[in-house]
């Protein structure tokens, strides 16, 4: 969040912890990153230099790290020898963000390249990148992580009361826009999550494809996802520049997310629209004149339930 996104590079800071009792060995860590934002181990060596921080490209996880490429995609290797009972390895991976950009579509189709699209049409979106993590050791199942690093010129102090930007309404078989609902300086954290959406939120009237379904075995449609936004601190960031080491700085805010509930990273799915991903989660638009048409059966019912009740009640 802010307006400044002239940085060369920037940091995704981590740490593996040791919470057992024992130690663990051959530690084997892999983040997968869009190639255009990974960066080589020369270039790494030169900003720690420029850092004065040169002793870190000669720690072992460093000298460890490799880079290898798929679809379009980089996957970088690192590992650990040993970690001891309770011990943590606080570790950082060095992006390139010297030009912030969308990454290229990856050639497996995916729901996740229209989101790309839908991200890219809003100036405010400077880039989006998803990095998965995973961690291996010796006598543990692995564990992954999958994340999503955006930058998004906006207001931090209006990000904190975000209603939808717009509300829908069904009009004679159509839905109409009915006001705007959002303040102007919010418009662009809240494009960033309709992104999720493909574009819009899905407001409005909506069915269940299969009313009969048992409610407990029904999908539900929106899952939380946390965001933390970590402003640019203008002053910080300028006192990090002249010290060679920028990254973002300042307080962390904690904001959810309501994003579809599917796996879109996953090649299974290459949804192009809201219709279709509303279809995927089990939901429908109302057919045309079908409010009329329930309203209609309930008031028929209604009266047909009245009038049994009347007849019985003066046979008896």
């Amino acid at each position: 969040m802010g307006d400044d996104f002239n940085l060369e590079w920037l940091q995704i800071r981590y740490a593996i912890r040791n919470t057992s009792k024992k130690s663990l060995n051959n530690i084997h860590i892999t983040i997968d990153v869009p190639s255009e934002f990974c960066m080589v181990k020369s270039k790494i060596n030169r900003i720690l230099t420029e850092a004065g921080v040169s002793e870190l490209a000669e720690a072992q996880f460093f000298k460890s790290r490799k880079i290898s490429g798929y679809l379009r995609l980089k996957r970088i290797e690192c590992t650990i020898d040993t970690l001891g009972p309770k011990q943590q390895a606080d570790l950082a991976e060095v992006l390139d963000a010297s030009n912030a950009r969308f990454p290229s579509e990856i050639p497996v189709p995916t729901t996740l390249n229209s989101i790309f699209k839908c991200m890219a049409q809003h100036d405010e979106i400077k880039a989006f990148l998803p990095v998965h993590m995973s961690v291996s050791a010796q006598d543990i199942e692995p564990k992954s992580e999958i994340l999503f690093v955006a930058m998004v010129e906006g207001n931090f102090n209006t990000v904190k009361a975000m209603p939808r930007k717009k509300r829908r309404s069904y009009n004679e078989g159509e839905y109409e826009d009915v006001g705007m609902e959002t303040p102007a300086e919010s418009i662009n954290l809240q494009n960033y999550i309709d992104s999720f959406w493909l574009g819009r939120w899905p407001a409005g009237s909506w069915r269940a494809i299969s009313p009969i379904r048992l409610p407990w075995r029904r999908r539900r449609m929106m899952k939380e996802e946390s965001c933390h936004i970590i402003p640019v601190d203008s002053d910080a960031l300028d006192r990090e520049r002249e010290l060679n080491h920028p990254h973002f700085s300042g307080g962390i805010l904690n904001y959810p997310i309501s994003a579809p509930n599917f796996d879109y990273l996953s090649s299974e799915y290459n949804i192009q629209s809201l219709e279709e991903l509303m279809a995927h989660l089990g939901f429908r638009r109302p057919f045309k004149n079908e409010e009329l048409i329930r309203r209609l059966v309930f008031i028929c019912y209604t009266g047909i339930l009245l009038a049994a009740a009347i007849y019985f009640g003066q046979l008896f």
